[in-house]
């Protein structure tokens, strides 16, 4: 089992602006009408090019998903934007365990934008944009993933404390609305420090965490809810990207103590909102 003080690496996201683009070099040539991940994912909770097929998108692999029911990989664009509403990254759904990609390759990708809602359109549950029926191609490995100036740090100053608005069409407004800053991350590499449990690790490897550690705190470190217009916008759920056995086996109150750095992925409820993430040592 890896110490405590290991940086983990996880599935997190990014928010705001880049500072620099990445060096790496994808060979496949730029166009002016070339999509890019953050055409695919907008500046909306829903991707504007939803049911509209694209091709050649760039990316690198930041996580691999290898086991359960959304397998797949996630790639972020090395050349990101300069809007902090539009992320960099987004999912590449394969269904099946993905074969001949791994984590640093530089990749083009062609599919189907796609909407999935976990549970169903009926849920409540906030959609998760991906790139479905996809056909990828390897252009190099070994890259770096993503270059740490496009890492985005979760932290108490980064959040606000109302957890959404509503509007599936509106344009995102990270810097006023939790969720809308989480959605502007969504399918980007991102990094928590020193974060405190408030939910033990349970049987499919899972646990909860939180980035705003005076939140809502109880005697036991964990955290409670507050009320509609207070809620634990810094509460988020760590998991296994391969179902690694040394997964932390962690109680409330402990703390995971050195960095936590992964591609991030949401399924939030409009009503109970929680993000998801994942873990790989």
């Amino acid at each position: 089992m890896p110490s405590k003080s290991s940086a983990r690496l996880a599935a997190l996201t990014v928010a705001a602006v880049c500072s620099a683009a990445s060096a790496v070099v994808l060979t496949t040539p730029a166009h002016a009408d070339t999509v890019r991940v953050h055409d695919i994912q907008g500046d909306t909770r829903t991707s504007p090019l939803a049911g509209q097929q694209v091709t050649d998108v760039t990316g690198i692999v930041t996580g691999v998903r290898a086991y359960g029911s959304s397998r797949g990989f996630w790639i972020q664009d090395p050349a990101p934007d300069a809007d902090p509403a539009t992320s960099e990254g987004v999912f590449v759904f394969t269904s099946s365990t993905p074969k001949d990609v791994a984590v640093g390759d530089a990749v083009t990708v062609s599919g189907t934008v796609s909407e999935y809602v976990p549970g169903g359109t009926s849920s409540g549950n906030q959609s998760l944009t991906e790139i479905v029926r996809p056909v990828f191609t390897v252009v190099s490995s070994g890259n770096p993933s993503p270059p740490r100036q496009a890492r985005r740090a979760l932290g108490p100053g980064r959040l606000h404390r109302r957890a959404e608005r509503l509007g599936q069409r509106a344009p995102l407004r990270p810097a006023k609305y939790a969720l809308d800053l989480y959605e502007s991350l969504e399918g980007m590499t991102v990094q928590v420090a020193d974060t405190r449990v408030v939910g033990a690790t349970d049987p499919y490897t899972e646990l909860w965490v939180t980035v705003k550690p005076h939140e809502h705190r109880n005697q036991r470190g964990g955290t409670v809810y507050g009320s509609y217009d207070a809620q634990n916008t810094g509460r988020l759920q760590i998991q296994s990207l391969d179902q690694a056995s040394g997964f932390p086996d962690a109680n409330v109150g402990d703390t995971l103590a050195g960095r936590t750095t992964g591609p991030w992925t949401t399924t939030s409820s409009a009503a109970t909102p929680w993000w998801p993430t994942s873990w790989a040592p």
